[in-house]
């Protein structure tokens, strides 16, 4: 069986580099300038769809740029470089300008003869691209006769001034066509031939990879009692997860069933409605408060408000699943734009902003004089302003919604389900946040005695000025500028819990000149903020406290120290990580342990949820210390890769430069996950998956048989 998957890797790669002939075909020229001195015309014709990158790129500078090397001889003199010429096309992909020729190119060397009764040489080196991706860049070898003419003549007699017979010519064309298409069809055939042994390959590989699914099975089945052992679920087993193949077996859990549209739609409601509670959504609150609070006119328009603003949350997840569904997007595109630094360093800022417009030190408004126009004509622009507030919801929200959403966008392959379910995950989410709206407006209308509205304000300030260290935290995570340590985060939260507690108290004043008198509901929630600072302080003497996932995770910290610390490795409440797939796996291997693939990210809340509550319970943690290998995969590290390394990735539509790419590009090839955290259960001996990954589980119970169940079917395989 290994000899047939060599043999099926070596002529797919081969395929691989021959097929990029058929993508662009060369034809080479001389066009006869005058007695001593001509051009040699390469042309390049482009299959329909496919694109030629320009000497000039343009875009990030990682495009590989065409290189023509012709062959010097005797009595032929290149003068100057090698010239490009075509219809330049210039196309802006990711942010970036590209220039590129698309249909045909053509290649120019000027050249002084003495004569032209010679061939030359001469070689290209190129890649060839489409929307999807680049194929392999390869150099290809040609011959030019400087006798042909690019009129079909003969240079030789132009230049002699010999006079040439018609017929003649005609013969010599012909002959050279016949040439031509006999060279093709031999071509064709050599590609008829390596295609029906990749096609035979395939075959011999697939029918001994289910042969040997098969024994696995039934030597299971002898060993269990059992007919199969993924619990009866035949469709799980039939699943292909890439270059793993087919799970070894689920061991009777319940397996995923396949999405309707309409249980995608209720999923989606539910999520939406619990995504209310996670940390990331959170914020939005005081944020809603603030803005609506300013906005609201009378309990009609306050009412109004709230209608519109529930249903612009609706429609903003409404068409952010359109690009999903016509432009074949997968989950990545989402999960990179909330997870980038430039996003997260943002919204550090507009949480600041807002933290301050709350405290009364400014008032966050469309200028008198727009406003003025605005109702004079008509109120488009206030929902415009509304649906502003939902798309930031949205965007906030997400890094944390996302494992909600997973379910149905990590199923690239079924795009439909995506529509139905971010469609009602937006109800789900926007009925709340409708309620938020218009209350408010109820706020307003109360009496505004004692001045609370304003303390109330106030408070949710110091809380915006909380969720805002989680932005700057993702953004120092990712490019691992040490600003913002665990340590440092958590004394800051502390300290705003301490004022938060004082301002409640009526120690002191946020803005000169206002007036807090602290009641007996003041007082309470003043004690409330002091034991909560108290509860986030208890971390610093070795407490493992539920921080829901915010601060950075504990080896991200001035104390993390362990001895036993190599590099390429974290240790997360004393579970070992490696960052290095290949190295865990080749420990896997030489240990005879099972490998837990940890998809996760810097700026992944859930992840470090998982971390912090489900790893350290002692029925999960006995698995990860004694019996499995953990290779913790941060997708979005940073940290580029090495230029022979990098790649052109068509799941990621983008170059692969970055560890980050590397492990993004793993998971959606492999498993088709987007969202973070996934786990996958890899055998390293025989590179096979042993049951169905998992996304983020924060019941410990349900982890712990997930690992259970992926030791189980690894010790089968591998009976000691």
């Amino acid at each position: 069986m290994k000899k047939i998957l060599l043999l099926f890797i070596a002529l797919f790669a081969l395929m691989n580099l021959s097929a990029q002939d058929r993508k662009i075909t060369f034809t080479s020229c001389v066009n006869v300038l005058n007695d001593t001195e001509a051009e040699i015309i390469i042309t390049g014709k482009i299959a329909k769809s496919w694109h030629m990158y320009s000497f000039n790129p343009g875009g990030d500078g990682l495009a590989i740029v065409p290189d023509v090397q012709i062959e010097a001889v005797k009595g032929i003199q290149k003068l100057g470089k090698v010239k490009e010429r075509g219809k330049l096309i210039t196309e802006e992909v990711i942010g970036e300008k590209w220039n590129w020729y698309k249909n045909k190119v053509q290649y120019i060397q000027k050249i002084k003869f003495d004569n032209l009764d010679k061939k030359l040489k001469w070689n290209i080196y190129y890649t060839i691209c489409n929307d999807q991706g680049c194929l392999p860049p390869v150099t290809e070898n040609y011959v030019v006769d400087l006798d042909k003419a690019c009129d079909g003549g003969s240079n030789v007699a132009k230049t002699t001034g010999v006079k040439q017979d018609p017929k003649k010519v005609a013969a010599e064309r012909k002959r050279y066509e016949d040439s031509v298409a006999a060279a093709k069809a031999a071509e064709d055939a050599k590609f008829k031939v390596i295609q029906d042994s990749i096609e035979n390959a395939q075959r011999l590989a697939l029918a001994a990879k289910d042969d040997s699914t098969k024994q696995a099975n039934d030597s299971l089945a002898n060993l269990t009692g059992e007919g199969t052992s993924n619990g009866g679920s035949s469709e799980s087993a039939d699943k292909i997860y890439g270059e793993y193949g087919s799970i070894v077996g689920d061991c009777g859990e319940t397996q995923d069933a396949g999405l309707s549209m309409w249980t995608a739609f209720l999923y989606g409601i539910l999520g939406g409605l619990a995504a209310l509670f996670f940390p990331c959504t959170l914020p939005m609150i005081p944020m809603t408060i603030s803005f609506f609070l300013k906005s609201a006119g009378d309990k009609r328009q306050g009412i109004k408000n709230g209608i519109w603003y529930g249903f612009s949350i609706f429609l903003v997840y409404f068409l952010l699943s359109l690009p999903f569904l016509f432009l074949g997007w997968g989950g990545n595109a989402l999960n990179s734009f909330s997870t980038n630094v430039w996003v997260n360093l943002v919204f550090f800022a507009v949480f600041i902003v807002f933290a301050f417009s709350l405290f009364g030190f400014y008032d966050i408004s469309l200028p008198s004089s727009m406003t003025n126009k605005i109702d004079a004509k008509s109120n488009t622009t206030s929902f415009g302003g509304i649906f502003f507030m939902a798309l930031t919801l949205a965007i906030v929200s997400f890094s944390c919604t996302g494992p909600i959403l997973g379910l149905v966008l990590g199923n690239i392959s079924n795009t439909k389900l995506i529509t139905p379910a971010m469609s009602g995950f937006g109800i789900g989410l926007g009925v709340p946040f409708a309620l938020f709206a218009m209350f408010p407006n109820l706020l307003k209308a109360l009496p505004k005695s004692g001045g609370w509205l304003t303390v109330l304000k106030v408070v949710f300030g110091f809380i915006e000025l909380a969720f805002a260290l989680k932005f700057l935290s993702n953004a120092d995570l990712v490019m691992g500028w040490g600003l913002l340590k665990r340590e440092t985060f958590l004394a800051i939260w502390v300290i705003l819990c301490i004022i938060t507690g004082l301002y409640l108290l009526g120690k002191f004043t946020v803005k000169k000149g206002d007036v807090v008198q602290s009641t007996r509901n003041m007082k309470i929630f003043a004690i409330i903020f002091f034991l909560l600072g108290g509860y986030v302080a208890l971390d610093f003497v070795g407490v493992n406290v539920n921080l829901f996932g915010f601060p950075p995770p504990k080896f991200y910290a001035y104390s993390y120290h362990d001895d036993n610390h190599e590099e390429g490795t974290h240790t997360i409440n004393g579970i070992k990580t490696y960052t290095d797939l290949e190295k865990a796996m080749e420990i896997g291997k030489r240990e005879g342990k099972p490998v837990m693939i940890d998809f996760t990210g810097w700026a992944c809340v859930n992840c470090r949820k998982m971390e912090e509550l489900v790893w350290p319970t002692p029925k999960v943690k006995s698995y990860l210390v004694d019996n499995y290998i953990v290779a913790s995969l941060y997708v979005d590290e940073q940290k580029e890769l090495p230029v022979s390394e990098q790649f052109m990735s068509p799941y990621l539509k983008r170059m692969a430069v970055t560890v980050g790419d590397k492990w993004f590009d793993l998971a959606l090839r492999n498993f088709k996950a987007a969202s973070q955290p996934y786990y996958v259960l890899i055998d390293p001996i025989n590179q096979r998956i042993l049951n169905t990954p998992k996304a983020y589980t924060p019941d410990a119970s349900e982890y712990a048989n997930f690992l259970k169940c992926g030791l189980s079917n690894f010790e089968e395989l591998h009976p000691k």
